[in-house]
């Protein structure tokens, strides 16, 4: 994602990594076992480069907003606060 490139992410459909790959648009998410579906997203990749392209920006993105240290920590500072005000 850093590097500005898409992801295809080979893991089960209800993954986190699924999920982060499905909300961000930053890639293709096969099921183990299917190189037919690998097969399918590279050919797709590679005849869309447009769409590439915007995907590894959104990827870039992602890495620099919501997936650094800093921002992950302050999520779990503000969960904490959130218990601890229950």
């Amino acid at each position: 994602m850093a590097a500005g490139k898409p992801l295809l992410a080979i893991c089960d459909s209800d993954s986190e990594l699924a999920a982060m790959v499905g909300e961000e648009e930053i890639g293709w998410v096969v099921p183990p076992g299917r190189p037919d579906l690998i097969a399918s997203a590279l050919l797709e990749a590679k005849s869309n480069p447009d769409r590439l392209h915007a995907m590894g920006e959104r990827a870039r993105k992602a890495a620099e907003t919501r997936y650094t240290g800093r921002y992950v920590l302050q999520v779990y500072k503000n969960i904490i606060e959130e218990l601890r005000a229950e």
